[in-house]
This record gives structure tokens, C-alpha cells and sequence, in this order.
């Protein structure tokens, strides 16, 4: 069994810079995902209303 290489603190600090990264595309990501769920839920309520309009206010 190999033992992992002990990381450095540079190495360290790279990895924390890259792990922000990426967490700050994940919430964009979470961000667009809301933004978009919202629009088609308003989608669907338009379609809802346009084609049975009686059952809507």
C-alpha cells in the first residue's frame, strides 16, 4: 500500500483557492437552476390558464 506524499502549504493553499472556485460555480449554478425553475413554473401556470381558463382566477 503506497502512502499519499504529505502536502505542503502551498499545496495546501492551492487546493483551498481551487475549492472555492469551484463552489462559487456550484451556487451559480444553484442560482441559474432557482432562476430557471421559477420560469417554467410560470410557464406551466400560463399554460394552465390559457388552456382552462375557467379554473383559474
Amino acid at each position: 500500500m503506497t502512502h499519499p506524499t504529505p502536502t505542503t502549504a502551498d499545496d495546501n493553499a492551492i487546493l483551498r483557492q481551487q475549492l472555492a472556485g469551484a463552489l462559487a460555480e456550484l451556487d451559480l449554478y444553484r442560482q441559474w437552476l432557482t432562476h430557471r425553475t421559477q420560469q417554467l413554473a410560470d410557464a406551466h401556470d400560463l399554460i394552465d390558464h390559457l388552456t382552462h381558463p375557467e379554473t383559474t382566477e
